[in-house]
């Protein structure tokens, strides 16, 4: 649930909630998050990924980053990554991407699509996880023998078919797999607002794997490489951070009399996904 507050007040929050991010508990529990559970941090950054994919460049998110520039939260920067100008709408509609042959004898239509999304037949699943509409992939994450192999197959596909990535992110229940989160963040065409906020959710392993990822764009490698130095003490790329401070400000400060009384998702308190869990 999402609850309004004070931006100051969010942005403070969410700095905290960043900092108690470690990594490796969050890979441990997964499953506690799949079924409901899940400690504050993973719990509210799992929904803020969510909230981000459906929301966009909006002016609240612009001053939860002015709010975060004035009051130097530099992680808070990191997370609210800023998209590329010519990549800053998601769910645009699907690309022409050829629909998979159903063995139908014809293209099947998105109505039928979806109907065949809802029903058993790991045959058929393999087709619908090629499936390029967003509409079909809703239906199909949905399905209950649906594995975790083949919504990985979804987020993994180059070139990524972001709107069919974007269901995924806003699936609670696949989002809190720790697997399928690395795989979006290791897509090199997954938005990077998406990314940015799982960062804090990755272990020291997984962040230098991403940060030495050359196909990944630019601001979520520094991102990887400065959560990981935080992790070490800060000791392993003062530089980094230096240039990395210095980016973010220069991407994100405006006018400093914008409007801090405005209202952002509180993160203050956990943020429980509404659904059900259950195993692959």
């Amino acid at each position: 649930m999402l609850q309004n507050a004070p931006v100051g007040e969010s942005v403070c929050a969410l700095d905290e909630i960043i900092g108690r991010c470690g990594g490796g508990a969050a890979s441990a529990s997964s499953a506690t998050i799949t079924s409901g559970g899940g400690t504050e941090p993973e719990v509210t950054l799992l929904a803020l990924v969510g909230w981000l994919s459906r929301e966009g460049e909006t002016e609240l998110l612009v001053a939860l980053r002015n709010a975060a520039v004035l009051d130097e939260r530099r992680r808070v920067l990191l997370v609210l990554q800023r998209e590329p100008e010519a990549e800053s709408e998601l769910g645009d509609g699907p690309r022409e991407i050829p629909v998979p042959d159903y063995g139908a004898g014809r293209e099947l239509t998105l109505g039928e699509r979806k109907a065949v999304a809802r029903q058993p037949g790991q045959e058929m699943i393999k087709k619908l996880a090629r499936d390029p509409h967003p509409r079909v992939v809703r239906e199909l994450l949905k399905n209950p023998h649906l594995t975790e192999a083949q919504v990985i197959q979804i987020v993994a596909r180059r070139p990524a078919i972001r709107e069919a990535l974007v269901e995924v992110v806003r699936s609670p229940k696949w989002l809190a797999r720790p697997r399928i989160r690395l795989t979006i963040i290791l897509n090199p065409g997954s938005p990077i607002r998406i990314s940015a906020p799982m960062l804090p959710l990755c272990n020291r392993e997984e962040l230098r794997l991403i940060a030495g990822s050359p196909s990944l764009p630019e601001p979520v490698r520094e991102a990887a490489a400065q959560t990981r130095a935080d992790r070490s003490g800060g000791s392993e790329t003062a530089t980094t951070t230096a240039s990395t401070d210095a980016r973010a400000h220069e991407r994100h400060s405006s006018p400093a009399d914008s409007d801090q009384r405005q209202t952002a998702p509180s993160v203050s308190a956990p943020l429980q996904p509404s659904h059900k869990g259950g195993s692959s």
